[in-house]
Parts: structure tokens; sequence; C-alpha cells
């Protein structure tokens, strides 16, 4: 029911109808004839029209030119182009192909409306096209949105980078957003009063609301960022849009509205969208596409995703996320990305279940995960522990007062703040609270800095070795490092190190 909710109210492009129209008929003083039309772009619907691109030829309209032209002059808010040197003529049909594509190609554009005009100038036998964009906001408040929106969008750039491979970037950026974004569902409920940028990245990366194609256009906006290539999908059947990704030379499918819940669920991470074949996001509910990438006919290797609902965090060459077994019991899973070997992490999650009003138990694992430098965070269905990616200090960190009238099947990091989702069912809006988590304790062999468990000069060394910047020490290194528990690691901690390794 909410994937049949979603399809029926994602929102796209789609030229609507001219809405006003004055013929060239009265001269101006420059015996100019001047014809203008302003066309609304209703946001209710897909439409291919952009992918018509790919048969484009030499001789005919270049929209890409065009596009990248109106793209720097839009950042300007200018309020006219001249599209006509790039063979665009006076033409609804072709006007509806370069603003599909600018908007699907330069998702960075967030100042563009739905909205846009263009007009034609005669002078003599000279015919000037010209395309005139419509804004969301105005030159003057351009830092009130381009700010935020560029400083979020090098926020994910940056730790997508930290990944070691372009399968682990397209996988962090599809968690990322996934995580932090809810399906703007008043586009259904109230579309008079719905903001308009649930269609373009800024809803998506900034105000964390939109609709698929706005997940889909922000998902485009960092992997541009990235160098990954990344295109669109998009079937006027379903009224939708998604994304195509293209790794190691083959390209698949990669939906981010359909692998978030409706109703939202914090920290609720799908993943059965994510890198697809054509029958793989065929099962998925999805049909009547149409494309400009070739999507690969064999899956992607090692698919293990399909069925994880927490984040996949992604610590080098493995991955660790909560699993779910046949005999009804959650469980942390490591997975190496190399091999593909298993194992079990023990910890509190094993076993645990999420218990129904009815007093059974709904099948399935409900816990979310975040990881935060070497500590990972997963949730229970009465609170939240901590443990450290080695699978040692497994610890309570949060738990539920005993008054509480619910479970946790929310649990979300956002802007440095922990939040929970408290409510009886996992198809159920829930309440969301900030969580107040205690400290997680280290345990650790004082000055102990490379972790081998005993104390050396080898540790002082390394501790100078960070003072100078020539390593970076991991958070439990760090944690053992601290001799002085001031906090900052320094060449005191180092000469505390040694008078210990001289007095042992």
């Amino acid at each position: 029911m909410k994937r049949a909710f979603k399809t029926a109210v994602c929102l796209g492009l789609a030229a609507l109808a001219i809405m006003s129209c004055v013929s060239g008929a009265a001269a101006v003083a420059s015996d100019e004839i001047l014809s203008s039309r302003t066309v609304t772009v209703d946001p209710s619907a897909v439409t291919d029209d952009f992918l018509v691109l790919s048969g484009q030829t030499s001789d005919g309209p270049d929209f890409e030119a065009a596009a990248a032209d109106i793209a720097e002059c839009a950042l300007n808010f200018e309020e006219s182009i001249d599209v006509s040197k790039y063979n665009i003529d006076y033409d609804a049909a072709q006007m509806n192909v370069l603003v599909s594509y600018l908007k699907y190609e330069y998702p960075e554009l967030i100042n563009l409306s739905s909205k846009y005009g263009y007009g034609v100038r005669y002078s003599g036998e000279e015919k000037t096209v010209y395309f005139k964009p419509v804004y969301l906001f105005s030159a003057d408040e351009k830092d009130k949105y381009f700010t935020p929106f560029n400083a979020e969008l090098d926020k994910i750039v940056a730790l997508a980078q930290q990944q070691p491979n372009d399968f682990s970037k397209a996988l962090y950026v599809h968690d990322y957003i996934v995580s932090a974004c809810e399906y703007a569902t008043e586009a259904y409920d109230a579309p008079d009063s719905a903001s308009p940028f649930i269609f373009n990245a800024y809803g998506c990366l900034v105000d964390n609301r939109c609709v698929c194609q706005g997940y889909s256009v922000a998902y485009k906006a960092v992997m541009k960022r990235l160098s990954i290539p990344v295109d669109y999908a998009l079937s006027e059947k379903m009224n939708h849009i998604w994304n195509t990704v293209t790794l190691d030379g083959k390209t698949y499918h990669a939906d981010l509205t359909y692998d978030d819940p409706v109703p939202n669920i914090q920290g609720y991470v799908g993943h059965s969208n994510f890198l697809c074949t054509d029958e793989e996001i065929t099962a998925q509910d999805h049909y009547s596409w149409t494309t400009s990438s070739t999507i690969s006919e064999t899956s992607y290797p090692n698919r293990f995703w399909n069925d994880i609902k927490s984040r996949i965090c992604i610590n080098g060459d493995e991955v660790i996320y909560a699993a779910f077994n046949s005999v009804n019991k959650s469980y942390l899973e490591r997975r190496s990305l190399t091999t593909n070997e298993t194992s079990v992490i023990p910890s509190a999650l094993s076993g645990e279940k999420w218990q129904a009003s009815s007093g059974g138990y709904y099948v399935g694992c409900f816990s979310r995960l975040e990881l935060v430098g070497d500590v990972l965070y997963y949730s229970l269905p009465d609170g939240v522990n901590a443990i450290a990616l080695d699978g040692s200090d497994d610890q309570s960190v949060y738990r539920l007062p005993q008054t509480a009238a619910g479970m946790l099947y929310g649990f979300v990091q956002r802007d440095d703040k922990f939040y929970g989702e408290l409510t009886t069912s996992p198809t159920y809006d829930g309440e969301v609270m900030e969580l107040t988590l205690s400290q997680f304790k280290w345990s650790v062999v004082p000055g102990d800095a490379d972790g081998d468990g005993n104390l050396t000069i080898l540790d002082a060394i390394l501790v100078q070795k960070s003072v100078l910047q020539i390593v970076t020490l991991s958070d439990k290194a760090a944690s053992a490092s601290d001799m002085d528990g001031d906090g900052v690691i320094s060449i005191h901690d180092a000469l505390l190190i040694q008078r210990a390794v001289l007095t042992m």
C-alpha cells in the first residue's frame, strides 16, 4: 500500500499548457517585433523528453550546450538567455526538452522554478529566440538558500570521498540520503501549500523533505561531484523517476525513493532497489520505464543487501549491518567486501524481538545503526547500545523509561544529535524524540596507543607522531593515549607513557 501511494504521487517534470500567448503584431520603436509566451511546467507528471538527447543529430538543436549556457546564466539570475545560436527554435516541444535536460542534468540549480518562459524577437529577417528562467527566490536571497545547500553538498561529498571505492561511495550516499530525507506526503495531502523545493535537491538535502524527483536529482548532484556516472530512469505510466548508476563499466537501477518508507521511520534504510538489473527492479514493482543507459543483464556481484533495513556501515573493505535469520532472531553481521565472508558480532542485539501489542512478535529486525568514528551505535526494542568496531566493549548508552508507551522502531543521528522514534508498530508514525546517550567508555590499557595490549616505548613514539600529525590515532587509541586525562593528545602524554614504561 505504501508503494502504491508513493507511485501515485511521485512528482517530476512535464509541460502542461500555454498559460498566455501574445502574438508579435505590434511594432516597437526599433522596428523589432516581439512574441513571447509563458509556459507552466506541471510538476505532477514525469516525461522522458530529455532522453531524446541520446539520438541528437549534429545539425539539430544543441540542447546540451544550451543547457550549459543557461546553467551559468541562471546562477547569476539572468532574466533572458539567447538560445537561438544553439539551433533551438521558438517551439514548445523543443523548450520542453531543454528545460527537462536543464533540471535533470544540473540539479545544483536549486533556484530554478518549474515554470519558465520563452520568446522570439525579429529584427528584419534576423530572429533571436530567448529562454526566460523563472526563479524560486531572488538574487538578494541567494546566500540564504545556496549557502546551506552547498554546505550540505560539500559535507556529503567529503564523507563519501573517505570511502575506499566507487561501490562504497554509491552505497554511502544512498544510505545517507535515504536516512536523512523523508518523503513529502504533503505533495498529495496538501499540494497547494507544499513547498516548491520538494521537487529539487534543496528539498532533499536541506529541508530533508522531497518527492521522487528530489531524491533523484540530489543523488545525481552528489555523485556528479564524485565523478561517478549517474543518469535517470523515467516511467510516465508509474509517474515516477529514479536513477541509474554505472560502476565498473556496468549500469544498474537505484531507486532511493522506494528504499525510503511511507510513513517515515527514523533511520530506516531499505536496499532492495539499490543496484538492480531490469529483472530485479521489475520485481520491486517498477514497469514501463525509459532510460538512455543500457542496464546490465547480470546482477551486481555478491548482492547481499536486498533485505537489509538498517544503514550499511562501511569500515574499509568490510561492512556491518543489522540482519535477521529464519528463526526470528536479530543480530549484527560483519561482511568482507573482498571475500564476501560473514561473521556474527556478539552483541545485545542477538536474539532480540520487537513485541506486538497482541503479545506476539513482529517478524524482522528493526534495529537501526549509526557509525560514529570507531563506535557503532545500534538500537534495541528498549534502548540503544554501542559497540567498538572490533566487537569489544558492547555497552548500554540509553534505555527507555519503563513507562514508555511503545518501543524504539527508529533511531538516527543527525547534526551530531541522536533521535529515537517510539511507536507500537513498524508501520505506524511514532513520536520522535531527542535521545541523550551516555558517553562510550573504551576498555583500554592506559598508554597502549598501538592497541597490542602491551605498554612499550613504541606507544610513546606513536603518540609523538600523532602530535606531529604524521599519523592519525583511532578513537580507541586516542582514549588510551590521553594519560593526563585532559582530552588532548600532547607531548606530555608521550612523556607519561615513557615514564610508565621505565617504571615497569
